[in-house]
């Protein structure tokens, strides 16, 4: 490589940063609990009410506020699919926003019951774009083919929508686990972010801070 195709190359590659930047500043991904702690497994139930009323607060308050129009979900059980739904159902009045599905692998639903496996496969055809994360260079593992189960892949998922988003919705109530680490990563990185927490412990209270690096 001469010096001009060095030049040229460091450019696009600046550009292909600056691309990156630009989409992850309007996109805001999502982590949360299994129903067991907030609601119920069945997505109709009266129970699952209450929290995506929240949900859907908080992500109008995105769209309007931090004009974000890009909503990262990851198919999985839970707050994932609440989110997911709530999101498609408000394209009704926000049309140009985009409903993405990360998911860890492909065929994450193989041990689902036939409900759950149906409304997964209605993500899968009602979303925007989907990204199978373990297809990804930087998210692969070596000695794991790609589609298959491995738990590190969950975190790689959760990884990803982080690292793409500028805004994190979490439904936490503070323990440790998945989502908990998926908050502690999203602290971890950039220089500013903001976290919608919606905590099931509290009548799911919605508290709002922006977060810098490191905190």
């Amino acid at each position: 490589m001469n010096s001009e195709e060095y030049k040229q190359e460091k450019a696009q590659q600046a550009e292909r940063e600056r691309i990156a930047e630009e989409l992850r500043k309007r996109t805001a991904c999502f982590t949360g609990h299994r129903p067991d702690r907030y609601g119920h497994y069945d997505i109709k139930h009266e129970k699952n009410k209450p929290i995506i009323s929240v949900l859907t607060k908080a992500i109008e308050m995105l769209i309007e506020e931090e004009k974000i129009s890009r909503f990262i979900s990851g198919g999985a059980l839970g707050v994932d699919t609440l989110a997911f739904f709530s999101v498609h159902k408000l394209k009704e009045k926000h049309p140009n926003i985009q409903n993405l599905l990360a998911v860890p692998f492909d065929n994450q639903d193989r041990k689902w019951s036939a409900e759950q496996k149906k409304w997964y496969r209605r993500m899968l055809q009602l979303a925007d774009e989907v990204i199978y994360v373990d297809t990804l260079s930087e998210y692969t593992l070596k000695d794991t083919p790609t589609g298959e189960y491995h738990p590190v892949k969950l975190q790689k998922r959760n990884e990803y929508m982080i690292d793409h988003a500028y805004a994190v919705i979490a439904v936490w109530d503070g323990s440790s686990g998945g989502t908990g680490n998926c908050v502690r990563y999203a602290r971890k990185t950039y220089e500013r972010r903001v976290l919608f927490r919606i905590d099931p412990r509290y009548d799911n209270h919605l508290d709002v801070r922006y977060i810098g690096h490191g905190i």
